[in-house]
């Protein structure tokens, strides 16, 4: 009996524009191939994919058809072209990381208090929720089915720096996870997965803006470990011209839409 493909499932940061490419994306990732996210093994969510992630609700071990929609997703990630840095865009890293650093040190509180239900069970055992705590920086992993409480991480995960209040998680306070990255995508190892997922909103394919770059750079970054282990990964990001357009939730959309079906057989239908 072959062994199932075991899949990393990467949800991004990008704000409400950033939701609707990630829905988009995944809606068509089942459509065309038949794999469904709660069939992934590990989940990591960052702001609002963190939000996106509780509510795909608990792990799905279903194999019929598993292994023909994995296929799939082989297909699509072999036929859709992935960010491509230069090397210039790699010279951002280091910044990136000091940025993120600099916002949580700096950047006072916001006024905003998340009051909306959030984070009712059941969730996906591997769905794990990234936030920062202040005043220094330190990313923090939670997995959902082990929170004391799910809506507070979640909370936290999405709470933009200086719109946002700083939600207190034992007694520290805690901010956005894209503070430290916006995908957070190095906390899947290909050592214990064979695909990766990565949809990438706030990640330009080529070109953009400055941040844009540097969240590329730093996304390329986390994924070297799996370049080495010559393990698939498949990364659903705007294209430069998507990216500048990214305030409108149908732009955001049909990039993702757009990607995929020209990239399913008979592409383009």
């Amino acid at each position: 009996m072959n062994t199932p493909t075991r899949v990393g499932l990467v949800l991004g940061a990008g704000g409400e524009s950033g939701a609707s490419f990630i829905r988009a994306a995944l809606t068509e990732i089942e459509s065309i191939t038949g794999w469904r996210p709660s069939t992934a093994q590990t989940i990591i969510g960052t702001s609002i994919g963190a939000l996106i992630s509780a509510r795909l609700g608990p792990a799905d071990s279903t194999s019929t058809g598993l292994e023909s929609a994995t296929d799939g997703l082989r297909h699509l990630a072999a036929n859709i072209p992935g960010p491509s840095s230069r090397v210039t865009d790699l010279l951002t890293v280091p910044s990136r990381r000091l940025g993120g650093r600099v916002v949580a040190l700096v950047v006072p509180s916001g006024r905003y208090v998340a009051d909306y239900p959030i984070g009712e069970p059941p969730h996906h055992s591997g769905a794990s929720v990234v936030s920062v705590a202040r005043p220094l920086g330190s990313r923090r992993v939670t997995r959902l089915v082990d929170a004391k409480s799910p809506g507070q991480e979640l909370y936290a995960s999405a709470a933009v720096p200086g719109f946002s209040a700083n939600v207190l998680l034992d007694g520290r306070r805690h901010i956005d996870g894209a503070v430290h990255s916006s995908t957070n995508a190095d906390l899947i190892s290909p050592d214990d997965h064979d695909l990766l997922v990565v949809i990438a909103p706030l990640v330009a394919i080529s070109g953009a803006s400055a941040l844009a770059r540097s969240h590329r750079a730093l996304l390329m970054r986390e994924l070297a470990p799996w370049r080495k282990a010559k393990k698939p990964t498949l990364v659903l990001a705007p294209s430069r011209e998507q990216y500048r357009s990214r305030s409108s939730l149908e732009a955001s959309a049909e990039a993702a839409l757009g990607q995929l079906r020209r990239a399913s057989p008979g592409g383009g239908s």
